[in-house]
């Protein structure tokens, strides 16, 4: 980095307030820089490579952006070259339909249909001859009165059951008497009526044969003609619907003519032989008709005539027209398809180093100014996943046709960005993406102002979010609205009609359901970037949750100094410019470890005092365990970390002084360790005010005879003994912010205990600055070491 440095590019070095102490923490963060120096060129190549893999195809627009209605703002155009009108995508689509209602469709002749029918016909009658002769000869046994006439009867029967062929009872009986009758009479057998009803379907089937029976309905057929095809004769002609018969059609002719040469009963039977056996000889082809359609649709022209070289197109002031839109949209596929790879080349390189610059301005914007980020692998793999998330949507949506540039939800990313890291961050990430995905669709100058103005407004919406109504109700109104406006302001300086404003107007509003779904994308980053958001904060604040009720009843003590103590360190954070909501927080889970052994601990107790029983050693070990006990307890309740870390530190390694000076007390042979916390100390500034917080409570609760004075002397001793002690070496607060801690500390105290404060006369006068070196009092020591 160190041309960046000679380029003025370099971190800016902030000459800081004196600290307390941040050595181990500066070694840890370069540490880090030096493992993430080859990451992050790689994360953000990758960023790049996908954006700029997935460019639309480079396309030339002739002329500035123009809308359909709206008059020509730039200087005549006069067509460079000849060129072809291209068609509208409607009236080709109007084309594509006129031809399948004009492709007839295709039917092959099946040659053999005559004579699959025969042999069916033959089947039957061939199932039908053993009932017939089953039948006579039984009619014989009984007029002779021969003794078989039972076992004959019992054939005919049997027969009857699995002829092929069902007919009712009274077919069957004209059938088989007129069957006996010829056969009695010694007539011959095709004088009969079965054998006269063959003969008269081989006549009509021939004829409907003839004219062609296709294996379609009529019904399902959309044309007025089909063709024919001789695949013999390799012959085709189209014939009209009419001529031809379908099956539903064929049973009817036949039925018809069936019923004028026979009765009833036998013209059914007949039928019934019809439907049987027949087949028809006209069979659609569904592959030849789809080849045939496909063959007429790429015939289809996609122009229809031609601009000559220098005829003008438009002139400046014309208003822009459908045919004249066509035009200009037939200009640029024409230069487009003249266009050289050379220019090619250049127009996509062109695009790549805006995007390159854009994405430049944004990576230095986090090298300079939040080193956070940027030291940090994870979060910066995270900040360029959402913009590649929301930048890659974007370019593959613009393809579709009919659909919006606007349906894509902008606001989402910078929205994620501000709830996770800061607004600042979320309006760089807005700028940035409104410069790529402005440029993805066609250098929208309209969508990139909007884009700008609506996730502007929706960073803003969530900068400070104090419930979770305020995200899913007022930020995708607040992108809603901020869209409309904007569209609405360009509308009306143009001039523009209200179809194209409407059309905006759905897209935008689904672009504002969609931002809906950042909240389950920032649960899905918190669990697999660990980080913890406002959300989670806002729900772990709520004092119903089933660890804090169970903290409030087990140790109500212990309960209300928590949350004393996420008072305190509130209006400290929020007067230093630290994270208010995670100081509350942590706060009010510091100390869930005393639900164990609540007695142990002076804020639960009421008369006795369980310490009385043990030695100081044992009592420091009790006093202790309730750090343990309550990472042990968080983590069953599956806290985040950051809230572990507050319960971790929030007594550091500090000395224990009540049970160490009474085991002093008793013996000099004890080691200062066993009454000192196993730490680690605070390492953020929300951590060092959580642990002043906690010390300052605890004391001020425990103050007999409160005055003002006495309290702002305890505020100034326990952070200067804190401060002795080193337990804020590697918490980065500066002095003046000290400072800043404790007057908060003071202002708060003094509305609590304000009822059982004392003012002498002298300090009536002023109460508000507190004094950086109050004198102490034994008494004040020995409240100290007790609390």
């Amino acid at each position: 980095m160190s041309i960046l440095k000679k380029l003025g590019l370099g971190q800016k070095k902030v000459e800081k307030a004196p600290g307390f102490g941040s050595s181990k923490h500066r070694e840890q963060l370069k540490l880090s820089k030096k493992k993430a120096k080859y990451i992050r060129p790689v994360i953000v190549i990758v960023f790049l490579g996908l954006i700029l893999a997935t460019l639309p195809q480079t396309t030339f627009q002739p002329v500035a952006s123009y809308s359909v209605g709206e008059p020509w703002r730039a200087d005549d155009l006069t067509a460079p070259f000849t060129f072809s009108i291209q068609k509208t995508a409607d009236e080709i689509q109007e084309e594509r339909a006129e031809i399948r209602r004009q492709t007839a469709p295709i039917f092959h002749i099946d040659t053999r249909a005559d004579v699959f029918i025969e042999a069916r016909l033959d089947s039957v009658y061939r199932s039908i001859q053993p009932v017939l002769d089953s039948y006579v000869q039984w009619q014989r046994a009984l007029e002779q009165d021969e003794p078989t006439a039972e076992s004959d009867s019992l054939r005919f029967e049997e027969e009857k059951s699995v002829v092929d062929v069902e007919f009712d009872s009274a077919a069957w009986e004209i059938l088989l008497e007129n069957y006996r009758t010829t056969r009695m009479d010694n007539l011959p057998e095709d004088q009969s009526i079965i054998f006269e009803v063959r003969n008269r379907l081989n006549t009509i089937i021939s004829n409907l044969l003839s004219d062609g029976v296709i294996d379609q309905s009529k019904d399902d057929i959309e044309h007025n003609e089909i063709t024919i095809r001789d695949l013999r004769r390799l012959t085709e002609r189209t014939i009209s619907l009419n001529n031809v018969y379908d099956p539903n059609e064929a049973s009817d002719f036949v039925r018809l003519q069936l019923n004028r040469h026979f009765r009833p009963a036998v013209a059914l039977a007949a039928h019934q032989l019809f439907n049987r056996v027949m087949l028809p000889n006209y069979i659609y082809s569904e592959s030849d008709t789809e080849a045939l359609l496909e063959q007429n649709l790429a015939n289809i022209s996609t122009t229809k005539g031609a601009v000559d070289q220098g005829e003008i197109i438009i002139r400046r002031g014309d208003i822009v027209t459908p045919d004249t839109a066509n035009k200009l949209r037939s200009l640029a596929e024409a230069r487009a398809l003249t266009a050289t790879e050379m220019e090619r080349w250049l127009r996509y390189f062109g695009e790549a180093l805006v995007i390159i610059i854009a994405t430049l301005m944004f990576f230095f914007y986090l090298y300079l100014y939040r080193k956070v980020i940027f030291d940090r692998p994870m979060m910066f793999l995270l900040v360029f996943l959402v913009l590649g998330i929301v930048a890659l949507a974007s370019a593959l949506v613009y393809p579709f046709e009919g659909v919006n540039s606007y349906i894509v939800p902008i606001a989402i990313a910078p929205i994620i960005l501000t709830i996770i890291f800061d607004s600042r961050v979320g309006l760089m990430a807005t700028v940035t993406l409104a410069i790529i995905t402005g440029l993805i669709h066609d250098y929208h100058f309209e969508y990139t102002v909007a884009t700008i103005a609506a996730c502007s407004f929706g960073v803003y919406s969530v900068r400070d979010i104090k419930k979770r109504s305020q995200f899913f109700f007022v930020t995708p109104g607040v992108v809603f609205v901020t869209y409309l406006l904007v569209i609405s302001g360009f509308a009306l300086a143009r001039f523009s009609g209200w179809e194209g404003f409407f059309e905006d107007m759905f897209f935008i509003a689904v672009n504002s359901v969609f931002i809906l779904f950042t909240y389950p994308l920032i649960l899905l980053f918190e669990k697999v970037f660990k980080i913890t958001t406002d959300f989670t904060l806002l729900e772990l604040a709520d004092t119903n949750l089933p660890v804090i009720k169970e903290l409030m009843r087990k140790a109500p003590g212990t309960f209300h100094h928590s949350l004393q103590v996420a008072n305190l360190s509130e209006s400290a954070a929020s007067d230093i410019g630290a994270n208010s909501l995670l100081c509350r927080v942590g706060a009010m889970y510091h100390d869930i470890g005393k639900m164990v052994k609540p007695s142990y601990f002076i804020e639960n107790q009421n008369k006795s005092n369980e310490h009385d029983k043990l030695k100081p050693r044992m009592s420091a070990l009790v006093i202790k365990a309730h750090v343990s006990e309550g990472v042990k307890i968080a983590r069953e309740h599956n806290l985040p970390e950051v809230v572990i870390d507050f319960i971790k530190t929030h007594h550091g390694t500090s000395l224990i002084r009540y049970f160490h000076k009474k085991a002093q007390e008793k013996t000099d042979d004890i080691q200062e360790e066993d009454f000192r916390y196993d730490g680690p100390i605070p390492f953020t500034k929300e951590q060092g005010i959580l642990m002043l917080a906690d010390s300052i409570e605890a004391a001020c609760r425990s103050m007999k005879d409160t005055t003002y004075s006495k309290l702002e002397n305890m505020v100034n001793r326990i952070v200067e003994s804190n401060v002795n002690d080193g337990q804020l070496s590697n918490c980065p607060l500066t002095f003046q912010q000290i400072q800043i801690i404790k007057r908060s500390f003071l202002g708060i105290l003094k509305g609590v205990y304000h009822s059982r404060i004392e003012y002498p006369e002298d300090e009536k006068q002023d109460q508000s600055e507190p004094e950086i070196d109050a004198p102490e009092s034994e008494e004040q020591d020995e409240e100290l070491e007790k609390s």
